[in-house]
């Protein structure tokens, strides 16, 4: 008896690959309920912007803007004068954007965000997963400034489970040179 082997082989097989707008991917990406700042672009991407069609080009020096609801006080004490943020709530339900796991599997989702420029500004990204902020994959925040700038903040959903992600601005102790202009990677795994 001996060995054989082949030099070549071929077969076809079908995929289903479609190419879809951000709300509708495995990982779903969809806009809260605030359209001036988050929404889906002409590409079906979503976009977070602080500049308007009016001449508005960014958001105020010694100011706050807050996207969604958030549930304090985070790693961000002085987010108010009573160390909690503005528009408390349940960020699960309003959100400035939704991660939502469309697919038939658990899911590990990583948020990373860099900005060109922070400066002593600060850009904080609270997620909380639907199932809630009490639970083992419990409230996710992702504080990025020059000095503390994590890399990321993973949490698992399963199958029908979102994140529900608000932002907040905070430029209290910034300057007009900084610049928060970046890029927020979502990423599951």
């Amino acid at each position: 008896m001996g060995s054989g082997a082949f030099t070549a082989m071929s077969a076809e097989r079908d995929a289903d690959i479609d190419v879809v707008t951000d709300e509708n991917g495995l990982l779903a990406l969809v806009a809260g309920e605030e359209p001036d700042r988050v929404y889906q672009n002409s590409d079906g991407e979503l976009d977070i912007t602080f500049t308007s069609d009016q001449g508005g080009e960014g958001v105020n020096v010694n100011s706050r803007y807050q996207v969604g609801s958030m549930r304090g006080p985070g790693p961000t004490p002085e987010l108010s004068s009573a160390g909690q943020p503005q528009n408390k709530g349940s960020p699960e339900e309003n959100t400035a954007f939704s991660v939502v796991n469309q697919d038939s599997v658990s899911h590990e989702v990583t948020l990373e965000y860099e900005a060109d420029d922070p400066g002593d500004s600060v850009v904080w990204f609270q997620a909380v997963p639907s199932t809630g902020p009490g639970s083992p994959n419990g409230q996710a925040d992702l504080e990025v400034t020059s000095g503390k700038n994590p890399n990321s903040v993973t949490r698992e959903i399963s199958p029908g489970e979102y994140l529900g992600v608000s932002i907040l601005v905070d430029t209290r102790d910034g300057s007009v040179d900084d610049d928060l202009t970046g890029t927020l990677t979502v990423s599951g795994n």
